[in-house]
């Protein structure tokens, strides 16, 4: 990917997570969820405590949906990161 991360963000990849209640109910993957699981694509030269391919959670609100040489990509501010696992 020849695309740069600016400043303080994050260009991701979503992990597709399967979602269940306490009684083994699968929840649609959507906007009600807040908190999605990220991989890591480009790493802006500000984002401190992170690399390239960590995987982490990340509040969704602020994503901005990008496409790169054909192949889609989300944007997020480093402030929208919660956990690096």
């Amino acid at each position: 990917m020849k695309a740069k991360a600016y400043k303080s963000t994050v260009v991701i990849d979503k992990i597709k997570e399967e979602v269940k209640t306490r009684t083994g109910l699968s929840l649609p993957d959507d906007k009600a969820i807040r908190y999605k699981l990220g991989k890591a694509v480009k790493v802006g030269p500000d984002v401190e405590g992170l690399k390239e391919g960590d995987e982490f959670y990340y509040d969704n609100m602020g994503e901005s949906e990008i496409r790169v040489e054909g192949k889609k990509y989300w944007v997020i501010s480093d402030k929208d990161i919660k956990v690096i696992l």
